[in-house]
């Protein structure tokens, strides 16, 4: 089913809109130490941003049952745990990170979180390359931001 996107889903995600992030266990959430800098990190060959989802188009319990249907995690034995919902103004409070629209046709609710190099040049993951030292410190400070998890 396809659905048109309307205009506000392309504009400019806003400061003052929650972006949520599906989250996998055990590596990328755990009762101890909660949301982990893991369930930031991009793993599919030359991926560009961290995928979200935009709560002011989509609820979040859309959002959960979707995330029932996604198989391949960042490291096997991962399985869906659910969602840690980030504020974009606090986000956009780092100046390597930036949040925008990626919404299509079948999937509206669609943005992504952008990490810039040291370099002001966007990251692009490489697999099979170790993450550079300036992202991990970028996925820290993302799961340090989280406002709060909801559990499927």
């Amino acid at each position: 089913m396809t659905t048109d996107i309307s205009e506000m889903q392309l504009k400019q995600v806003e400061d003052a809109e929650i972006v949520c992030r599906l989250i996998s266990s055990p590596l990328g959430y755990n009762e101890v130490t909660g949301v982990s800098p893991d369930s930031f990190r991009l793993f599919r060959k030359n991926e560009s941003y961290i995928s979200v989802e935009r709560l002011s188009v989509i609820p979040i319990e859309s959002i959960i049952a979707g995330g029932e249907n996604i198989r391949k995690w960042f490291a096997d034995g991962e399985s869906f745990w659910g969602a840690a919902l980030l504020s974009v103004r606090r986000i956009r409070k780092n100046p390597h990170l930036d949040v925008v629209p990626k919404a299509s046709p079948t999937h509206p609710s669609h943005a992504g979180i952008e990490m810039l190099l040291d370099s002001g040049v966007l990251y692009k993951s490489c697999v099979g390359e170790p993450t550079p030292h300036e992202i991990l410190i970028l996925q820290l400070y993302l799961s340090s931001i989280v406002d709060q998890v909801v559990e499927k």
